[in-house]
């Protein structure tokens, strides 16, 4: 499903010179960026995967969606500062925003941002004097996870119909089935918490598996991020409810079908993306967070069998 705001934008730019540039990180980085690629290809943009180091005079750039434009992270703002005034058109897809605010005054109205919540949103409007300010949803949500698998099983079929060897994939199923056999070969439930700077002080379980940094690459082509976001399906389908504050292993998961109880990471991100994308779309989420309403825990219990409730420890 294409953001019709987004297509909007891109659109005019289907015959100049598009370069897409990847938001390193996680491996949710890689399913949003696999999200973002599909999407081009949908709207016949003829594009280039370019590097956050460097610059692109002339160019259309198209920065990945994500949550790179935090205090903690400069890579993605150093980018945008080094290219607004250089190249043809800036456009940010949907990030989360809550810095920067030099930075944002200065760019020009060949620059456009879309914000994935509400705060970001208000926080940039705030900042601009002259690029252009969007709504709209994560990119991962538009992915079309059928497609993605069909993709990913076309590049590893040979000729002859055999499966193609890929180390990677063979690492990380070893590391899959170890994690399978400390846990004592369980599938109920999976436990997916944050050990990265975005970690908060939740309890840790024992036999916790950070998948988005565990599934992270640095190879961030079409490829390499369809390759990615298969692994993270076929890990995360096997179980039947995850706990996580990572928003991508909860995304990905709720695309599957899974129970999944969402909690918050160290600001505000998890929460307003919940409020503004996930709360009303997933029967199947439970925010644990602070609770909204009163008299609620924060989300969604219906239906829920009592080995998954949502105060299981």
């Amino acid at each position: 499903m294409i953001d019709d705001q987004i297509s909007g934008v891109l659109q005019p730019f289907r015959d100049d010179d598009v370069v897409i540039i990847p938001n390193p990180g996680n491996a949710g980085d890689s399913f949003i960026t696999c999200a973002t690629y599909q999407m081009l290809d949908d709207l016949g943009i003829r594009y280039r995967v370019g590097s956050p180091l460097a610059t692109y005079p002339g160019a259309v750039v198209v920065y990945a969606g994500g949550g790179n434009l935090i205090g903690a992270y400069t890579n993605a703002i150093d980018f945008i500062q080094r290219n607004h005034r250089l190249v043809k058109a800036l456009i940010v897809l949907p990030h989360t925003i809550d810095a920067f605010d030099d930075v944002l005054a200065e760019l020009g109205d060949n620059c456009t941002i879309f914000c994935r919540e509400q705060r970001s949103f208000d926080h940039v409007s705030s900042c601009v004097t002259q690029a252009r300010v969007f709504m709209a949803h994560d990119m991962a949500l538009g992915a079309d996870l059928q497609r993605i698998r069909a993709n990913v099983k076309a590049l590893n079929a040979t000729s002859m119909g055999i499966p193609r060897f890929n180390r990677e994939d063979v690492r990380l199923t070893l590391i899959a089935y170890r994690h399978m056999v400390r846990s004592g070969g369980r599938f109920e439930i999976l436990s997916a918490f944050r050990t990265d700077v975005e970690k908060t002080d939740v309890d840790i379980p024992p036999h916790n598996f950070d998948v988005s940094a565990i599934f992270a690459t640095r190879d961030l082509s079409p490829e390499a991020c369809a390759r990615t976001t298969v692994r993270m399906m076929a890990f995360l389908d096997r179980y039947a409810c995850i706990r996580t504050n990572r928003l991508h292993v909860c995304i990905l998961s709720l695309m599957l079908g899974k129970r999944v109880e969402f909690y918050p990471n160290s600001y505000y991100k998890n929460e307003a993306i919940y409020e503004h994308s996930l709360r009303s779309r997933f029967p199947l989420l439970i925010w644990k967070g602070r609770a909204k309403e009163a008299g609620t825990d924060g989300g969604n219990t219906r239906g829920l069998p009592d080995w998954l409730s949502p105060h299981d420890a």
